[in-house]
């Protein structure tokens, strides 16, 4: 850890790493870790029903040293927020934050940009937001889903994909994708299953830097 400190804001509890403030045996479903600014070298594991909050984009990193997840969600609950994810492995299923069999999960307000393989990931992930999120200048996946339900994509950029997808969806139904920027990606989408990619007038769809027809409908909503 350079300069950085973590903090389990309900027992008052100081750490010098998150895995360690995640793995106490005092941190419980329910608790709120605080991380303070700096560059944290982890793969963390959260099987917790807590929230992780960062100091900020560009000032709290977490940073995977090249190996696997940086992030790998197991637990219902999560709400994950203000962090800088960068420096995952380049091996498939690789990804700067995965959701795996987790559900009621927040991930808002996070950079997960410049991977070997994919941003984020939702393995067999149902009901969670994931929110204003940078995901930029990966190789095959901005966001990646697979047997994911009913989750709420929402307010993110999926930008510069090299070799991929922005957004690739398969074998998942009940999703509301819109709100987001979809931008100069080498494949902008793809979708099997069945999910809403407009949220109707007012609300709007999602801006594509490829969409060449008359918008009809426009404003601070669409």
């Amino acid at each position: 850890v350079i300069q950085a400190s973590v903090h389990n804001m309900d027992t008052g509890e100081y750490f010098e790493t998150i895995q360690s403030a995640i793995d106490d045996p005092d941190t419980v479903n329910g608790h709120t870790i605080e991380v303070f600014a700096g560059t944290y070298f982890e793969n963390l594991i959260v099987n917790k029903s807590i929230a992780v909050i960062g100091a900020g984009l560009g000032v709290c990193t977490i940073d995977g040293s090249g190996t696997g997840d940086v992030v790998h969600v197991t637990s219902d609950g999560v709400s994950i927020t203000g962090f800088t994810i960068t420096n995952s492995g380049t091996g498939i299923g690789d990804a700067g934050m995965e959701l795996n069999h987790a559900s009621d999960c927040v991930i808002e307000g996070n950079d997960c940009s410049n991977y070997g393989m994919m941003g984020i990931c939702l393995q067999n992930s149902a009901w969670n937001t994931v929110n204003d999120n940078i995901i930029d200048s990966n190789d095959y996946y901005g966001i990646w889903m697979s047997g994911s339900d009913f989750n709420v994509i929402k307010g993110n950029t999926m930008s510069n994909t090299s070799l991929g997808y922005g957004v690739f969806m398969i074998s998942s139904t009940g999703n509301q994708v819109f709100h987001n920027n979809i931008v100069s990606n080498a494949n902008q989408a793809y979708d099997d299953g069945s999910n809403v990619w407009d949220g109707g007038y007012p609300s709007g769809g999602n801006w594509w830097s490829d969409y060449g027809s008359p918008d009809n409908f426009n404003g601070p909503l669409q």
